[in-house]
């Protein structure tokens, strides 16, 4: 599959992705949109797919990613995780050297496997859950911090250490949710749909899954 050029778009009709279903495929050098209806991306399913660029957006349907689902996949930029994510798995997202800025981590998380995201340049990590999930001390770069909410209870997280906001709020609201100074979080608004520019509109094609 390696002369399959352009964007991938996965419909709303495909619920899991089975191993390597489209491992090596390195020609798509556009980006990857994936069925809000997915639960499950396999072991292998996009493994050295080293074209594609721009956001990753796993839908809020996913609720594992399998491991080294992505791995190699250098070209993405951003990686935004559904909100119903439970386990990213080992290696998942190894090696995905283009991702940078902010990593937020859903709630949902109960499993993080080790390398999932080594290989990565994520800045920093936000997560707004309470609890610890299971997971190593290599699962992340062993120089970020991340920031929790309030009552997060532990010290670190997956091995990494934990800064907390300075005054707490009386309610349980959203405004007790993380918030780190705007200096410190690169700022994004992801697109949902694939939208390639109108220069690049003769150069790329779209691979769409029917």
């Amino acid at each position: 599959c390696s002369k399959l050029t352009g964007s991938l778009r996965i419909p709303n009709s495909v619920t899991k992705i089975e191993n390597g279903a489209f491992s090596f495929c390195s020609g798509f050098d556009g980006e990857l949109k994936i069925s809000s209806k997915l639960e499950i991306i396999s072991s292998c399913s996009f493994q050295n797919c080293s074209g594609f660029i721009g956001t990753l957006i796993i839908p809020d349907s996913v609720e594992i990613i399998q491991g080294k689902a992505f791995l190699a996949c250098s070209l993405f930029e951003e990686l935004i995780l559904g909100q119903q994510v439970k386990s990213v798995n080992e290696m998942a997202f190894f090696n995905c050297h283009g991702l940078k800025g902010s990593l937020i981590i859903p709630s949902s998380i109960t499993v993080l496997q080790s390398k999932a995201f080594i290989g990565t340049n994520f800045s920093l990590l936000l997560y707004n859950g309470t609890e610890s999930p299971n997971c190593p001390t290599d699962v992340f770069q062993s120089d970020l911090f991340v920031f929790t909410a309030i009552d997060y209870e532990e010290s670190e997280f997956c091995g990494l250490p934990v800064i907390k906001p300075a005054t707490p709020t009386h309610s349980k609201t959203p405004s007790q949710s993380i918030t780190p100074t705007e200096s410190l979080v690169p700022s994004f608004s992801p697109s949902p749909s694939i939208t390639p520019s109108s220069s690049d509109s003769n150069k790329l094609n779209t691979v769409e899954i029917v």
